[in-house]
């Protein structure tokens, strides 16, 4: 496959971070069987219907199918981990 083509059809992966294969929903690859992406950004001015926005992880014209306001307090995962990367970069 030729280099910055994401593969829809890979579901293991190595990854930067150790030298072990991860299946993709536990790491945070570009090459997933959806495409359907989760961002936070700053919404920088709005008028009328046309927001701007800073921050936003997306290529131009991807389709945006949902916005949402943002609350550290209800959207934060407290104590959230990924056991893998945490292994990977335990002192050692």
């Amino acid at each position: 496959m030729e280099k910055g083509w994401l593969d829809r059809g890979i579901l293991q992966e190595h990854n930067s971070h150790d030298a072990e294969i991860h299946g993709i929903f536990v790491t945070r690859t570009q090459n997933r069987p959806n495409p359907t992406g989760f961002s936070i950004a700053e919404l920088v001015e709005r008028r009328g219907n046309i927001m701007s926005v800073k921050g936003m992880d997306a290529l131009d014209g991807t389709l945006l199918l949902d916005i949402k306001p943002y609350s550290s307090g209800l959207d934060a995962v407290q104590d959230a981990r990924i056991e893998w990367f945490e292994k990977a970069h335990a002192v050692r």
